[in-house]
Parts: C-alpha cells; sequence; structure tokens
C-alpha cells in the first residue's frame, strides 16, 4: 500500500466531517430577504486512483503517492479538488447572490474564505457575479473564452477553506475544496456532457453541438429568470406568499 493510500485510509472519516461541514456553511448562505437561494447542496470525495491519476498526470516528479512525509494538508496543495462541492440553484440571480456572498462577504460571521477562482478566469466572474446572465452578450467572443471550456462548460468555480477566525479552521486548518455554484439546469447539461464526452475524444461536431446545447440552456436559464422575476414582483404587489 502507498502513503498516499495510508493518507486517505487515515484521514476518511476527517475527509467526511470536514465534507459536512463545508456543506452546512454553504448551505447557511442560501437565504436572503426570506429567498431561498440554494436549492441544493451536494459533495463529494475524490477516490484514491482518480487522486492518483491526478498526480502522475500533473506531478509525476514529486512522487508524492511514495512520499512518506505526506498529509492530507500537503495533498490539497497539489490535489485542490479532493473535496468537491456543487451549490444547485434554480435561478441564475441566486447563482450571483451566492457567488457575491461567498467571495466578497466579510466580517466575523465569515466562515469560508475563496483562496482564488480555480481558472483565474477573471472575465468570467466579472460578466457572471455583476450581470444578470439574460444581459450577457451571448456573442462577446471574449466573454464565451473566458467562461467556458471547449465543449461549454460553465460555472463559478472556487478553491476554498475555512476562514482562519472559524472554528472549522482551527480543526481542519488550511484543508481546502473546490466549490461550484452553477443553475440546476447547468448541472443537467453538465452530467449529461459528461457522460458524453469528458476525458474522452470527441468529434468537431460533438463539441460544437455541446456548445450550442449550452448556449441554449443559458437561454432557457434566462427565461426562467424572467419568469421568476416576474412571480416576485407579482408577489411583493400583492403581498402572496408561495
Amino acid at each position: 500500500m502507498s502513503f498516499l493510500a495510508d493518507v486517505l485510509h487515515s484521514s476518511r472519516r476527517d475527509l467526511e466531517v470536514y465534507t459536512e461541514r463545508l456543506c452546512a456553511c454553504l448551505s447557511d448562505l442560501s437565504f436572503e430577504s426570506d429567498v431561498k437561494r440554494i436549492y441544493i447542496v451536494k459533495s463529494r470525495i475524490k477516490s484514491y486512483d482518480s487522486i492518483r491519476s491526478k498526480l502522475l498526470q500533473y506531478h509525476r516528479d514529486l512522487r508524492l503517492h511514495n512520499d512518506p512525509s505526506l498529509t492530507m494538508s500537503r495533498l490539497m496543495t497539489y490535489v485542490e479538488d479532493v473535496v468537491g462541492i456543487r451549490v444547485l440553484c434554480l435561478f441564475p440571480d441566486d447563482v450571483n447572490s451566492i457567488a457575491n456572498r461567498l467571495y466578497f462577504e466579510r466580517g466575523p460571521t465569515r466562515t469560508i474564505r475563496v483562496i482564488r477562482d480555480k481558472d483565474n478566469k477573471a472575465k468570467l466572474y466579472r460578466y457572471y457575479l455583476f450581470k444578470p446572465l439574460m444581459q450577457i452578450n451571448m456573442d462577446d467572443e471574449s466573454w464565451r473564452t473566458a467562461s467556458r471550456k471547449d465543449t461549454g462548460y460553465s460555472s463559478v468555480h472556487a478553491i476554498a477553506h475555512f476562514s482562519d477566525n472559524s472554528r472549522m479552521h482551527d480543526l481542519f486548518g488550511d484543508w481546502r475544496a473546490e466549490i461550484q455554484i452553477r443553475t440546476v439546469l447547468e448541472e443537467a447539461w453538465g452530467e449529461t456532457s459528461h457522460y458524453l464526452s469528458y476525458k474522452k475524444a470527441t468529434t468537431d461536431r460533438t463539441v460544437n453541438d455541446l456548445r450550442l446545447a449550452a448556449v441554449s440552456i443559458n437561454e432557457l436559464n434566462a427565461r426562467l429568470q424572467s419568469i421568476s422575476n416576474d412571480a416576485l414582483a407579482y408577489q411583493a404587489a400583492n403581498d402572496f406568499r408561495f
């Protein structure tokens, strides 16, 4: 058994607790002005085979999987998505709201600190955080290349850990996780796209069709956001509760 396997085995319960606590803190961001912003929070812990494959692919020269000094904290600096969490929202404005709070909320009550966006795609967040999705110019090539992989993958995508002043940081230190925030429609597209093409050989036609499907998902997201806005306006005007 490798040292990597030893670390994962000995840390398994701690990883599960860490993931549960992080999910709970993210769920606490859900309510804003009596509006529930989060539909569901999902999580997974990467398998030994997947972590080992990633280390061999990107950090083969370090031979971390056979390093007797390997710890979970050190492992997470090289494989930042050992713990992966997806925050799913019904509407794009909810994604914007949760992302804004996660990225920019300050003060003693903040429990999660974003280290960076995973792909360093600043244009994505400039558009996605501050402009409703329906206002984004879908023909703007700079947005398209900044915010998507070749197939059309889209998500607010952050690396984060518990804030230094939180009790959870005392327990877990700088253990980090990958957090994705997206709509349920984007999640459905992502799961389908993953099944069809992710890390597999794809034709140009498949890639193009997936990109077109992603644009259609964005258009449907925009329409649903408009419907939601109308419903909320009606609710406010008539003091009606859903």
